[in-house]
Formats: structure tokens, C-alpha cells, sequence
């Protein structure tokens, strides 16, 4: 919403002149956020990519993780790589502000870091043991070698 502001000019001899003193932008920024990857295993990296956009300009763009803010820019791109090295939720705003003051915040994504699952190696066979049966006997012949 505009809002917009008159001045009035009056003289001796009655109104002499009316016209805008001020436009006054009222209407907060248009502000969202993009996870490229909302599961990712460690170690693990996402892109994060706001969008913001005002009728009077964006003076700056801020992305928070948990609402503390992580990274600030007053010019687009608006683009953050996160490097994931433990496992957890990670929950990401933005915030943009316009020319004029007026804030907006995105809806919030998350990005779910798990730990990679490994298979254990594989378990060694079964020893064997090379045992006669106890009622055999084992009875040598001798090997003539033939010349």
C-alpha cells in the first residue's frame, strides 16, 4: 500500500498551490528462500538462494540459521553454500529490507543432515578343522619316485 502525503500551500489570499510533499512506500519486500537439497548425508553441502524484490529496492538481504543471522548482502546474488559436517536439523530464514524500512521474512526451511551408513565388512568364514574321525586311522605308503 502507497501512501501519499500533501503539502499545502496557502498564502494571504487562499489556497495557492496542493502537491505531493512525500510517497511514502508502506508495502514490505517480497522475500523467499530456496534449499537446494533438504536431506544431505555428512559430510554433506546445500545451496541456499533468496529471492527478494521491492517497489523502491532492496537495501539488504540477510539469511539467518535458528534466527541468527549468518550472512548479510546488499546486492543480488543472494547465494550461500553450507558445508554440513554433524549430523541435525538446520532450520533457514531470510530477511529482506526495502529503501524505505519495511521488513519481511520468508518462510523457514530446513535441511536434515544424517551420518552416511556404512555396511560392517563382511564376517570371515567358518574355521575348519582337518581332523580325522577319532575311529580312522591314518596309515603312510610309501612313494616311490619313478626314474
Amino acid at each position: 500500500m502507497r501512501v501519499t502525503y500533501y503539502l499545502l500551500i496557502a498564502g494571504l489570499s487562499g489556497l495557492i498551490a496542493c502537491q505531493p510533499a512525500a510517497s511514502l512506500d508502506a508495502v514490505a519486500p517480497t522475500v523467499n528462500l530456496r534449499v537446494s537439497a533438504s536431506a544431505v548425508t555428512v559430510p554433506g553441502e546445500a545451496t541456499l538462494e533468496v529471492w527478494a524484490d521491492d517497489t523502491s529496492g532492496v537495501a539488504a538481504v540477510e539469511l539467518l540459521e535458528a534466527g541468527n543471522v549468518l550472512q548479510t548482502w546488499s546486492a543480488p546474488p543472494y547465494v550461500y553454500a553450507v558445508a554440513f559436517k554433524s549430523a541435525g536439523t538446520y532450520r533457514y530464514s531470510a530477511r529482506a529490507r526495502d529503501n524505505q524500512g519495511n521488513i519481511a521474512q520468508s518462510a523457514a526451511v530446513s535441511v536434515t543432515v544424517n551420518v552416511a551408513q556404512t555396511n560392517p565388512p563382511p564376517s570371515p568364514p567358518p574355521r575348519t578343522s582337518m581332523r580325522p574321525p577319532s575311529s580312522s586311522t591314518l596309515s603312510c605308503v610309501p612313494f616311490v619316485k619313478p626314474s
